[in-house]
């Protein structure tokens, strides 16, 4: 199998992100209406999205909280939150989605988790959302009774396969239906958050557009985050997107104006998140501070 060193994924990271950057100004010169258009947007739109994606930082927050109950580890809400949000930060600004690497340090650091427990837990929540991914791309193309009889399907298969795997393997903890369902639930829930987005986005260029098309959008969207070389998945979500046109039923244009909103109200809310991070830090020195003088005097 051929292994891709750091410094080559770098490369290639970098080489995606200047044709993905060449590509959109070349775009947006051939289609100036989209300049105007994007400026011309919604101050409340630009408000609705900003707080979805606070919505989604909590839903990442409850996701990994029931992927450790896995191994048997409650986390705090409060460095459940931290956590969550330097992975954001470090997985837009970083090649090749760093944020999992950052949590498996922390968790065998300060909880003694081995990686190989954080990484099976870890590719359970992956294979729950990729089955969701693939059903949303699905229900663009099925009708909603096939959609739901395929849910049903793959949920029980997807079980069952995970029995038998967990067995084979001799893992160290147990899967608990109760969690289970509970990892299930949340991340089909951060599905419909992020439908809830682009179809905002979408919406503010393409009035009258079949929720159908956007269910199958978001699932598409969804599919770019087990290929995401590039921080951010930028230009990889733009192709997958660009190649499933006639699965979303949606235009080159809208694609690339509804993504060019999306990544730029995302940048505004890392910013903020940024701001957020830091303070925890300074917080958190304060503390340990605090706790060393009381030592001291007593």
């Amino acid at each position: 199998m051929l292994k891709i060193n750091k410094t080559t994924k770098s490369l290639i990271s970098l080489v995606i992100i200047l044709i993905t950057l060449f590509l959109v100004v070349y775009f947006l010169d051939n289609h100036k209406n989209l300049i105007n258009k994007f400026l011309s947007i919604s101050p409340l739109l630009l408000f609705e999205v900003f707080i979805l994606y606070f919505v989604m930082l909590i839903v990442l927050v409850l996701i990994f909280k029931f992927t450790m109950k896995l191994n048997n580890i409650d986390l705090h809400f409060k460095n459940n939150l931290f956590l969550n949000m330097v992975s954001l930060f470090m997985n837009f600004f970083i090649p090749g989605q760093s944020g999992p690497i950052y949590r498996a340090y922390y968790m065998k650091t300060e909880h003694k988790l081995k990686i190989r427990q954080f990484s099976l837990s870890t590719l359970i929540y992956f294979g729950i959302y990729a089955v969701i991914a693939v059903l949303f791309i699905g229900f663009g193309v099925f009708n909603v009774y096939l959609f739901i009889l395929s849910l049903v399907i793959l949920s029980f298969g997807s079980y069952l396969f995970l029995r038998y795997y967990l067995k084979k393997k001799k893992a160290d903890f147990k899967i608990h239906l109760n969690t289970l369902f509970k990892l299930v639930v949340v991340t089909l829930f951060q599905f419909i958050v992020q439908f809830v987005i682009y179809y905002l986005e979408i919406h503010s260029i393409k009035k009258n557009l079949p929720l159908k098309d956007v269910i199958s959008y978001t699932g598409t969207a969804g599919l770019a985050l087990f290929v995401a070389l590039t921080p951010g998945a930028i230009g990889i979500r733009e192709s997958f997107l660009l190649l499933t046109e006639k699965i979303n039923h949606l235009n080159s244009s809208t694609i690339v104006f509804a993504n060019l909103i999306d990544r730029s109200i995302y940048i505004a809310f890392l910013l903020v998140i940024g701001i957020l991070i830091v303070i925890f830090h300074i917080n958190k020195k304060i503390n340990i501070k605090k706790q060393n003088s009381l030592e001291v005097i007593k």
